[in-house]
């Protein structure tokens, strides 16, 4: 008998453990947090495109020690629509994050690493493509101890000016 109530309460503490979630936030330590993503509407540059090609938006979400979250992982393209994207988060209330935004036009020569929160080239290709256009920021914040904040973020163009060189 004893051994049945001693393997009952080890199981029930098993159950326990495993319902509890799995970044360890308790609901009320938590903050719903909004971000709206806008791309620049005047580009003061001497680019080709007009930053309307940028339809798909990149994430990765740090710590304030710099590990990747990976419990806060995209799963899925954001959208891009009219260059203002909306990304929603719960994360935890008075913490600091950094999160890495990118954005670019689907077929653009770029690979978005959210592990790492860099982005690797693909030079091939013709150089005045307007699929090369991308936008990107670090941002980085504090949670405030409320329920539910938004953060409005603006990208910039991680290029300044790409001038390729030809040897011929």
């Amino acid at each position: 008998m004893k051994k049945f109530i001693l393997f009952t309460l080890a199981a029930a503490m098993l159950l326990a453990g495993s319902c509890q979630k799995e970044n360890g936030v308790k609901d009320g330590d938590a903050s719903e947090a909004t971000f709206s993503i806008d791309l620049p509407v005047n580009l003061s540059t001497k680019a080709i495109g007009d930053g309307t090609t940028a339809t798909e938006l990149y994430y990765a979400v740090f710590s304030q020690d710099g590990r990747y979250v990976r419990s806060l992982a995209q799963t899925a393209v954001v959208p891009v629509v009219g260059k203002t994207a909306t990304l929603k988060l719960k994360l935890v209330r008075n913490y600091t994050y950094s999160i890495v935004f990118w954005a670019q036009a689907p077929e653009a020569p770029y690979t978005f690493t959210p592990e790492t929160g860099k982005v690797t080239v693909d030079y091939k290709g013709a150089a005045n493509d307007e699929t090369r256009d991308a936008f990107s920021k670090l941002h980085k914040f504090t949670v405030p101890d409320q329920p539910t904040f938004e953060e409005k973020v603006v990208l910039t163009r991680p290029f300044a000016q790409i001038n390729f060189g030809a040897s011929d």
